[in-house]
């Protein structure tokens, strides 16, 4: 049972990651998953359970057997239907949203539920075969299946996974399957008797309620654990994979705690024992609210001094998520056995019943809380929901005194959880920031725990707008900027006639602010499928995109990207795809060939697509298998630098079609254009092409001979968490230094002596040396080596001094280093934040010294100066859209200090009514 369930529990977690392309949402591929594969098992343990024309080791043979061709049709399957049923659900959701996700959900739980049906019959057949009992042997082969489930779960995400991929791990399991159906057919068989001679057993029917809340609950809580598992460490499939893990070793810790009770039991000893079960379980499911709570800080501790090993990391995620799942699991495994045990009637059908009614409950608990509860009441507010669905359960097992007492712990829990209601309490993000003990995201504007993701928006004192999902930083109003603007702009710029553009991921707006601001665009097309998202662009970050969703030429559709590009029809001149970084679970599809092969599909002769990819947290091979897939699809491509060591573009030109180098120069000299392009460091022709790394044959260097990745492996979903802590900068620079060949070179630019490319080629050589400075900041930086990085910054920003990008790279490091500095050193700390001032570096960074000298005034008791600084900063922050509440609240403070405390009140009103 071990390795049967380990071998299904594998194949349900690679289920649920090979469906995400299949059906464009992670929130509907994963609870299809547990309604198709749970809710078929409870079918399938009833079948097995009441039938009598089979023998047990006939439905163990038989139930293997085809959950082995199961496991082949899916290692083969998803890359046939991924195309032909994008086109029907993104033509359905175009119509219907809702119907768009009825049918998707619908599709999963059709996909998984073959195999659900199968595993549910081992169940009551290995109960049989092991003769302890229906009680007993419940406990006994739910315990062995669970752990086997957690082993298969973390080894298939770890192991597996990014060696394999997705298909031939399936192919791996498949052939497990086999092997345990040839050893199932040596076990000595128990005969059933014929159902004329087997009296038909009583049904419970207050127990199966019991049961059916016992499963919602549990379901509930592990998709709770799941979300706040992805807060705390990460949204990738290793997060995930770990809550999973954790859920079902709480299940088995459960199921095993109760074997020696449930041995020796009567059955009437049972049903009350089960109504104590429930009650202890809704007071630890009330107790462990706080705990939920709790654990994205128990993260960020554990990542304080620097993110540990990869083992140590996760199997201290591991201990958490078993930790955070047992007060729900643990009592749900005991109450499993607790049932079964309670049944009349034979072994095999007490446990088929009770898995059945458990599986009817995993449904319901699956889909409310995801759609339902989690959206309206937050997760802790859900939590307590699931508390409260405990104690109903408490009274339908007969236990009303003890459901009234449940109930009022629960209402303490929530008394006590409103008191401390804090909506950044799970949003600090630590597993992007491990040792950093300065990271300052700012306050919490607004937060929606969604079916697909936790979104929020926050605003910092510089001014900044920042947008996180599942507590991952993914857009900014200031410090991506540069990023989001070259990205939405030069692919646009590069197409031959720019009419029609799509842009994949919305994100703060600005963006496809910078792509519908090319001249000659007519309309911009977004695929964005976060509702949440699509309300921060058009509020928070309305200022920071100048109202681009406001524009008429501007349609966001609300359907996954990578779903859109294979199942429209519609015709673009420019794709942009800008999505999180591939670590993300849901990510990496957008970087396969098949997702480049959807796009250049839909691109018009003479279209340009752009990519993004990062080269922080990532290896080099993983760089050279995203050029090595994009140059598989555009062979005419070239490669970008948008921040050195961090954002790059990779932009491929569809057909035979020259790039017209005079019109692109054209378009971005368009006065709204040019402004962007100054405001991210590109003030000039020269400094625009030096940003431009290779031509398509640097682009075959920088590929080498990396691997082609592909949407029915999905090695990358497996293989980028396990970078996210990896300082590959160096061998990232050694990667591009590879590229040999000259900007734009090959994609038919004229090349002709006194022509517009040899001139700027020879007009940006200082910016390209610029940037090598630059590129030696960051290595300097990464290594901890300051003083090096400052003086490599130095000498960048006066080969370039019009690169504001470049001034704000090394204000950056005089502000790191001047917050080292506060305490140790004010004096010096004071220079290194008048050296910011006097590099003339954009708001953010100005606004920064500005309150830091603040600060050291405010210590000096230099009310005046302080005062000065701060009402500088405020000017700044005002300017930018935000009224700074915290810079108001240390004008109070100086405002004190000088003596005028009717002044400083009202300041204080001010910061009060800003912050609401």
């Amino acid at each position: 049972m071990g390795l049967s369930g380990g071998a299904t529990l594998a194949g349900e977690a690679l289920g649920a990651r090979a469906l995400r392309p299949l059906l464009g949402s992670t929130a509907l591929a994963q609870t299809g998953t547990l309604v198709g594969v749970l809710g078929a098992l409870g079918l399938g343990a009833w079948w097995s359970g009441h039938q009598r024309r089979h023998t047990p080791r006939a439905v163990l043979v038989g139930a293997h057997v085809g959950l082995a061709l199961v496991a082949l049709l899916g290692a083969l399957a998803p890359a046939l239907l991924t195309a032909p049923f994008a086109r029907a659900l993104v033509a359905l959701s175009l119509r219907s949203p809702a119907a768009g996700d009825v049918a998707r959900l619908a599709l999963a739980v059709a996909l998984t539920a073959a195999p659900g049906f199968l595993a549910g019959a081992v169940y009551p057949a290995a109960v049989s075969l092991l003769r302890r009992g229906a009680g007993p042997g419940t406990a006994l082969v739910g315990a062995a299946s669970s752990l086997g489930a957690a082993l298969a779960a973390l080894v298939t995400t770890f192991a597996l996974g990014p060696t394999l991929g997705v298909s031939r791990t399936l192919l791996a399991a498949a052939g497990l399957y086999a092997l345990l159906a040839a050893a199932a057919s040596r076990f000595e068989d128990t005969h059933r008797a014929p159902a004329a001679l087997t009296p038909a057993a009583p049904v419970d029917r207050s127990a199966l309620a019991t049961l059916c809340l016992l499963g919602a609950a549990s379901t509930a809580w592990q998709v709770l654990v799941a979300r706040v598992g992805a807060l705390s460490f990460g949204p990738s499939a290793f997060t995930f994979a770990t809550a999973l893990a954790g859920h079902v070793t709480a299940l088995a810790i459960g199921e095993l705690l109760a074997l020696p009770y449930v041995s020796r039991c009567a059955r009437d000893e049972a049903r009350r024992a089960l109504g104590g079960v429930t009650f202890a379980a809704t007071l630890a499911a009330a107790l462990a609210v706080p705990l939920l709570r709790a654990l994205p800080s128990f993260a960020e501790r554990t990542l304080a001094d620097g993110a540990p090993a990869q083992l140590t990391l996760w199997a201290t995620a591991y201990v958490a998520c078993v930790v955070a799942a047992l007060p729900v699991a643990g009592f749900v495994g005991a109450g499993l056995a607790l049932a079964a045990r309670s049944f009349e009637g034979d072994d095999a059908a007490a446990n088929g019943r009770t898995l059945a009614a458990s599986a009817a409950g995993n449904v319901l608990g699956a889909v409310l809380v995801t759609f339902a509860a989690m959206p309206a009441l937050g997760v802790v507010g859900a939590s307590l929901a699931v508390a409260a669905t405990l104690a109903l359960a408490t009274a339908l097992a007969r236990s009303r005194v003890a459901a009234a007492v449940a109930l009022a712990a629960v209402a303490l829990a929530a008394l006590r959880a409103r008191a401390h209601d804090d909506p950044a309490e799970m949003l600090r993000g630590p597993f992007l920031y491990a040792g950093s003990q300065h990271v300052e995201l700012g306050r919490v504007a607004w937060r929606r725990d969604g079916p697909e993701a936790t979104v929020a928006v926050r605003r910092d004192d510089e001014g900044n707008v920042l947008l996180q999902i599942n507590g991952k930083v993914d857009a900014t109003s200031l410090g991506d900027a540069v990023t989001q603007t070259l990205v939405g702009m030069l692919p646009v710029a590069m197409a031959r006639d720019p009419r029609d553009v799509l842009v994949v991921g919305l994100g703060s707006g600005m963006t496809v602010d910078a792509a519908r601001s090319v001249p000659g665009v007519r309309s911009v097309e977004v695929a964005e499928l976060l509702g949440d998202v699509v309300e921060a662009a058009r509020g928070p970050f309305s200022r920071a995109n100048h109202r681009a969703l406001e524009d008429r030429r501007v349609r966001v559709v609300g359907v996954d990207a990578s779903q859109y590009l294979r199942g429209t029809s519609r015709a673009y001149d420019a794709i942009v795809s800008e999505p999180s970084n591939p670590w993300v679970a849901g990510m990496s599809d957008l970087f396969t060939r098949e997702s480049f092969e959807a796009a250049r599909d839909r691109l018009r002769e003479g279209g340009a697509f752009g990519a993004w990819f990062h080269a922080y947290g990532t290896s080099a091979a993983v760089v050279s298998s995203i050029a090595a897939t994009f140059r598989a699809v555009f062979p005419r491509s070239t490669v970008v630098e948008l921040s050195p060591g961090n954002d790059y573009l990779l932009v491929g030109l569809k057909g035979t079609t020259p790039l017209d180098l005079d019109a692109f120069l054209a378009r971005t000299d368009d006065p709204t254009l040019a402004r962007m392009l100054a405001a991210a460091g590109v003030p000039d022709r020269p400094s625009l092409l030096a940003r431009f790394l290779s031509g398509r044959g640097g682009v075959a260097a920088l590929a080498g001979d990396g691997q082609v990745l592909r949407a029915s492996d999905l090695t990358l979903e497996f293989l980028a968490p396990s970078l996210l802590y990896r300082d590959a900068t160096a061998e990232v620079f050694a990667l591009l230094a590879r590229i040999d060949d000259l900007p734009l070179a090959g994609l038919g630019v004229d090349a002709s002596p006194g022509g517009t490319w040899l001139r700027l080629l020879d007009a940006s050589e200082p910016h390209r040396e610029a940037v090598a400075h630059a590129r030696n900041l960051v290595l300097a930086s990464r290594r901890g080596d300051l003083r090096l990085a400052l003086q490599e910054g130095e000498l960048a920003v006066g080969l370039a001094p019009r690169d504001a990008s470049l001034r704000a790279m090394v204000a950056r490091l005089y502000l790191t280093r001047a917050d080292a500095r506060l305490r140790s050193d004010p004096g010096a700390a004071e220079q290194d934040l008048t050296a910011v001032l006097e590099l003339a570096p954009p708001a953010a960074e100005r606004i920064r010294a500005l309150v830091r000298l603040g600060d050291l005034a405010l210590r000096r008791r230099d009310g005046r100066r302080a005062l000065t600084r701060y009402s500088e900063a405020l000017v700044r922050a005002e300017e930018m859209g935000d009224g700074a509440p915290e810079i108001r609240v240390r004008r109070a403070h100086a405002l004190t200090v000088l003596g005028a405390p009717a002044q400083a009140a009202e300041e204080l009103e001010r910061a009060r009514r800003r912050r609401r």
